[in-house]
């Protein structure tokens, strides 16, 4: 529950020092300066900048997972469009070592590495198990804002 009290508070916080809310999706990180300002990542209270724009929009993603536990991780999937997978193969391609930032409604929720494997159409989002919490809120945003895209 302290997990959550502190995800509340983070959640104000980001929202007024952003002003405009950035859209759900896959940001590239950039390098911060005094143009970019720095975003927290709720999942390690690191500090973070991103590109104006996703290069992976919400609406390029598929489904979305229950949160599972395993041991002492909790994750759940995202799953890619067949057009965002091929995007994302370029973008390793191009920037084999480049980090992407999932926003969800606003708030950087995790930092994604693009390694040396091959990408994959469906991201594994994982953490720490005691933040579990976060991952249901997060997880269930997602799940709400597919469903409701889907409806249209």
């Amino acid at each position: 529950m302290k997990n959550f009290a502190c995800f509340i508070f983070l959640f104000v916080f980001t929202q007024a020092a952003w002003g405009q809310q950035k859209e759900t999706g896959l940001y590239f990180t950039v390098k911060c300066n005094k143009h970019v300002p720095a975003k927290l990542v709720i999942l390690t209270s690191k500090s973070v900048c991103l590109t104006n724009n996703p290069i992976i929009l919400s609406n390029d993603f598929e489904s979305v997972s229950k949160v599972m536990n395993v041991s002492d991780q909790v994750y759940f999937d995202l799953k890619l469009t067949s057009q965002a997978y091929n995007r994302l193969l370029k973008i390793q391609t191009s920037f084999p070592n480049s980090e992407l930032a999932l926003v969800i409604e606003g708030n950087v929720f995790t930092i994604y590495k693009m390694t040396n494997t091959q990408a994959k159409s469906v991201l594994r989002i994982q953490g720490p198990r005691n933040n579990i919490d976060l991952f249901i809120l997060m997880q269930s945003r997602l799940q709400k804002l597919l469903t409701s895209s889907n409806q249209k």
